[in-house]
């Protein structure tokens, strides 16, 4: 039969055309058409055409055409081109031969291409016909065949309806031999085993196709790997029909597993496919399992126990589930045995299920305790071919339910309670009224157990486990202090044992916390006294409250029969951790408030007795507030302690404006560091030191807060460095009078200091500024609005500074040594600057003037004639430059030789100015023309 690849492993009648090729029917060979018919395949029916051409015989003429009009193939990946036409007496048919090998697979194809449709037709050597397969407009034939003889086949290549005429493309392919056949009739046989058999998909679009002998109501398994596998492929059985009876698909996956269990017996077909269009190919390994289910594989179908009864079974597939039901009465004690026999394993895989689907905890085999009456369910699964067998027993009621429903009370005042744990697994539950804030001690004695035992526990009804184990089994002790007043148990639980039972005798012993667990419930104890207490178990605390007075100073000494000692956290009011400690301790030396102090055991294992001693250890030597701070003269050095966690030591320094000061704070382990504030609460400095250098800005009281981490001792001193020689800001700054010399100093690191003097309008100034040799600091200036500023040529240390309006010039110096600063004032300009200040003069007359600074400019108007030629003439003094501008003060152009033409009729203004900065010397006069 011939197969279309495009219809892959699971398209309809696929297993038809696997099958069909040992007895497959061509539909025109059971069908005679009178003349002039021809036969010509329609699906799975044939229809008789007659277009009027003469054909007596049909398939005798058929058979003879293909003898003399084939063309013989030989096998090609490439695609050709062929084409139908009208002639002779024949509907137009194309037909090509080729020599088949059995075991061999062919690539057969056809497309249409201006041929309305292309039908593409088998024949072996005796013309029997394989079927046709045709493809319409946009489609493709994309067949294989795998013949099971040898011989000469041919290929019929037609239209869809007889009278169809036009081109197509065919290919024709020898794919080689196939390791397994694609179709039934060359089947491989394979029985089912345990142990794998392999194989090969050569090629995308390779079937391999096996067979075994299958026994009715039996079920199959086929387990296949394909490793690395990226594309399709596929797995299948198929019923009497050859029709898929089960199939799985992978897309890039690498196992597949399809089952079957056929209600026939006799031979049984499954097949490896690669699976088109993206089929995967490559080497693979299948096993083929088979058994009969002899017990249900569901809750339905479950097998009934009788209880006490056995039953025995096996594993036939390794998905198999064999499962039973019982029913159990509640708080009965049952034993559930099972041996199995399995290749490489002597275990089964046990789960047990409660009436309500829950799973039962208990180890498996073993023994466990019902908690409902009801039917449960036992699942028995294991690997393929495993045999088991299990029995039942009822051993009767559980002495002790295992839950909180069940459980039996127990006293609190060490009454004693026995028992035993029955199995593995086995719980004993117990149950009893908790008060609030006492605590509860549970003892228990399993010396008679011959293995582990985990100690017991306390848990809340909503299952949160509340106790704290501090010895384990076999004289476990496990502790809890209630935290609200609520039904509580105690659950006991055997794990692993040798022998059948694990006796046990509890006790259960209630005591009163003596002091409470949190700052609200916190015992109050005072300064000189001492405080005693019990902690009754590793987790209690016991708080006390300790009320001190600003700058009180208490030193806390603990005592206790703890192995360990104990743990004490100070905090304060608002729950922050002031310090903690497991030794003598000092607290306070700060603001008034409470303190709550929280004791507790330091390795939470045990509890025990232990006092807190108070000593008063009075006032902190040192106030922690500006209201009480200590006087601290300059030069003077305190030496003194930070006595407690927290503790500051606040001192007040009074000075002048302008003092220098240099701050040293040392503390033995080098963390003293102080903030600098003044009276009003504003911060100078925050967190500095060890030393620090500060001049005060104004007269005044200044506090100096030092703190250390923690108790330390430390020396304290503020060094006298002199008073400022100059202000820093413009406030202070130090008048500067013209002619008059000021010198000055750097008193400290970042000291500088500020000058100031009135700049009178259109006044020139000169500032003579000389360092110490190597200073490069320059000047700074303020200036008012409009004015300006150049240095001296060649000399660093002189500065030109033209004031056109007056008002306040500040010069800052910031230098590394000694100075002197010199005001010279340069005289008032004696022209105008600008257009608007010009001093009016007249053509042909003598113009003179200063220019006081290099920034200076003279500025003369003149009425012009317009047409008329100018000529600016220089006549004494140094060199100068000329700009003629228009009254709006836009700029009038000269020639090279001074010489313009006025612009326009109104006035313009002569600019008389330094050729450059750099070239002039202040108070330079002059003498110019315009002619």
């Amino acid at each position: 039969m011939l197969l279309n690849r495009p219809h892959a492993l699971l398209a309809a009648g696929l297993l038809l055309s696997l099958l069909g090729a040992c007895g497959g029917v061509d539909p025109c060979e059971t069908t005679v058409c009178p003349a002039p018919g021809v036969c010509t395949p329609q699906g799975e029916s044939a229809a008789c055409l007659c277009d009027g051409y003469s054909c007596a015989t049909p398939r005798g003429n058929e058979d003879a055409r293909m003898q003399q009009e084939a063309t013989l193939l030989a096998s090609s990946p490439e695609r050709h081109v062929d084409s139908l036409a009208r002639g002779g007496t024949y509907a137009p048919v194309r037909y090509y031969a080729f020599t088949a090998v059995a075991g061999h697979t062919y690539a057969i194809g056809c497309e249409p291409l201006t041929l309305p449709s292309c039908v593409v037709r088998l024949f072996d050597s005796q013309f029997h016909s394989f079927g046709g397969l045709s493809a319409g407009p946009g489609e493709t034939v994309d067949a294989l065949y795998q013949p099971t003889a040898n011989g000469t086949y041919y290929l019929a290549f037609t239209g869809k309806e007889l009278s169809d005429t036009g081109t197509f493309r065919y290919w024709f392919e020898d794919l080689g031999p196939d390791d397994v056949s694609d179709f039934a009739a060359g089947a491989g046989h394979r029985d089912p085993s345990p142990l794998p058999f392999s194989g090969t998909l050569e090629r995308v679009g390779d079937r391999d196709v096996f067979t075994t002998a299958s026994v009715a109501g039996r079920t199959y398994q086929l387990r296949c790997e394909l490793p690395g596998a990226t594309g399709n492929w596929a797995l299948a059985f198929y019923g009497l029909e050859g029709q898929p009876a089960a199939n799985a698909v992978a897309v890039g996956q690498t196992s597949l597993t399809v089952q079957f269990t056929p209600s026939f017996a006799g031979a049984l077909y499954y097949s490896i496919s690669s699976w088109l269009p993206d089929g995967a190919t490559g080497a693979y390994q299948c096993t083929l399992l088979s058994g009969t289910d002899d017990h249900g594989d569901t809750v339905d179908t479950a097998t009934a126990l009788a209880v006490p009864g056995s039953a025995s079974g096996t594993i036939s597939l390794p998905e198999d589930l064999d499962v039973f039901s019982a029913t159990l009465e509640a708080t009965h004690l049952y034993e559930l045995k099972v041996t199995c026999s399995a290749y490489g394993s002597d275990r089964c895989a046990l789960a047990l299920k409660d009436p309500d689907g829950r799973p039962v905890t208990a180890a498996l085999p073993g023994r466990f305790t019902a908690e409902s009456t009801g039917r449960y369910t036992l699942t028995v699964s294991g690997s393929a071919g495993t045999r088991y067998s299990l029995t039942l027993t009822d051993l009767g009621i559980d002495p002790q339910g295992g839950s909180f429903e069940d459980a039996q009370p127990i006293a609190t005042d060490g009454t004693p309670v026995s028992g035993s744990l029955s199995y593995e697994g086995d719980e004993d539950a117990f149950a009893f009224e908790a008060v609030r804030d006492r605590v509860y001690r549970l003892t228990c004695d399993f010396s008679a157990a011959n293995g582990p035992v985990p100690a017991p526990d306390f848990w809340s009804a909503s299952g949160q486990r509340l106790g704290l184990v501090v010895q384990q089994a076999p004289h476990s002790e496990t502790l809890f202090e209630a935290s609200a007043t609520q039904r509580t148990y105690v659950k006991l639980q055997s794990y692993s044992f040798s022998g059948p039972q694990v006796p046990y005798t509890c006790r259960l012993v209630e005591a009163v916390d003596d002091h409470g667990d949190a700052p609200a419930q916190a015992t109050p104890v005072s300064v000189g006294a001492s405080a005693t207490g019990r902690l009754e178990w590793g987790w209690d605390v016991d708080v006390f409250s300790l009320a001190l007075p600003a700058e009180q100073i208490v030193r806390v000494s603990p005592q206790s029969d703890l192995p360990d000692g104990l743990f004490i956290e100070v905090r304060d009011m608002e729950g922050n951790l002031v310090t903690w400690t497991s030794g003598p301790a000092l607290l306070g030396g700060g603001a008034a408030g409470t303190y709550f102090l929280h004791v507790r055991p330091l390795n939470r294992q045990q509890g025990g007795t232990y006092s807190l001693g108070l000593e008063d250890l009075g006032k902190d030597e040192h106030g922690n507030l500006p209201a009480s701070a200590t006087p601290l003269a300059l030069d003077t050095v305190v030496d003194s302690w930070i006595d407690t966690p927290g503790d500051v030591d606040v001192f007040a320094l009074t000075l002048e404006r302008g003092r220098i000061v240099t701050l040293r704070c040392t503390a033995d382990d080098g963390s003293c560091t102080f903030d600098l504030a003044r009276s009003d609460g504003s911060r100078l400095y925050m967190n500095a030191g060890p030393t620090q250098q500060w001049v005060a800005p104004e007269a005044g009281t200044y506090f100096l807060t030092v703190r250390t981490s923690g108790r330390q001792h430390y020396t304290l001193v503020a060094e006298d460095s002199g008073l400022d020689d100059h202000g820093d800001t413009r406030d202070t700054a130090t008048p500067l009078v013209p002619g008059v010399p000021v010198s000055g100093r750097s008193d400290y690191l970042y000291d500088w200091d500020l000058f100031r003097f009135e700049g009178t309008a259109a006044g020139a100034y000169r500032i003579r500024y000389t360092p110490e040799p190597g200073d490069t600091q320059p000047l700074q200036l303020w200036l008012p609005a409009g004015a300006r500023q150049v240095p001296a040529p060649g000399d660093p240390g002189l500065t030109y500074i033209d004031v056109p309006t007056a008002g306040t010039v500040v010069v800052r110096v910031r230098s590394t040594g000694r100075y002197t600063v010199l005001l010279e004032d340069l005289g008032p300009d004696d022209h105008g600057d600008t257009v608007t200040t010009a001093t009016d003069a007249q053509v042909g007359a003598e113009l003179s003037g200063t220019l006081e600074t290099a920034l200076d400019t003279d500025a003369f108007r003149f009425a012009v004639t317009p047409g008329q030629t100018y000529q600016v003439e220089y006549l004494s003094g140094p060199a100068v430059q000329s700009t003629v501008l228009r009254s709006d003060g836009q700029l009038c152009p000269q020639n090279g030789d001074g010489s313009f033409t006025p612009c326009d009729t109104q006035p313009h203004v002569l600019l008389v100015s330094g050729i450059t900065e750099s070239a002039w010397t202040d108070r330079s006069a002059y003498r110019v023309r315009v002619r």
